[in-house]
């Protein structure tokens, strides 16, 4: 039988004044990412889930949402894992319908809000800056996203490895 034990998750705690919750799901997602490869028989946790007796909503919703991911994943005939909460609403409450909108919505928000709004503002300064046509800075933004969101998790993991030093040295640098 194979175990996997972890602890002290703390969820809602935050650190001066600064909220965790963010690096909280992170953990929760990696989380999911051990148990879809280790595929254990069961998971301990042992010692606090929340940081403190009555926990706010968001730091309950994490909590939901990490386990929900854990419950209702569902593995390919090649063996990746699939999951998130259009699974949750399809094989937890079955329905269906609303998986499916809420997988149409979801896709729409982060292709169609989020991230021309973000490539907008890329494609207006690097004109203004370097006179560089947007048509040509939007197509190259786009072929980056996709590159990065196609190879899946792993690929969104291997690229913020790589970019979040980088970040953090321009911010000390200013």
């Amino acid at each position: 039988m194979k175990i996997l034990h972890t602890a002290d998750w703390h969820l809602g705690q935050s650190l001066y004044g600064f909220d965790r919750l963010d690096e909280q799901r992170r953990f929760l997602g990696q989380l999911c990412e051990v148990v879809a490869e280790e595929r254990p028989d069961a998971m301990v946790v042992a010692g606090d889930v929340f940081d403190i007796s009555m926990p706010s909503a968001a730091a309950q919703r994490v909590y939901a949402e990490g386990l929900l991911a854990i419950k209702y994943r569902v593995t390919t005939p090649q063996g990746r894992m699939l999951g998130g909460p259009m699974y949750a609403l399809e094989r937890g409450l079955g329905w269906r319908f609303m998986a499916i909108l809420f997988a149409l919505f979801t896709a729409v928000a982060a292709l169609g809000i989020g991230n021309t709004v973000q490539a907008n503002a890329i494609a207006t300064l690097a004109h203004d800056s370097y006179h560089l046509p947007p048509a040509l800075t939007g197509g190259v933004v786009c072929a980056l996203v996709a590159a990065v969101l196609l190879g899946g998790v792993k690929s969104i993991a291997r690229v913020c490895g790589m970019l979040v030093p980088f970040m953090a040295l321009c911010y000390i640098i200013g």
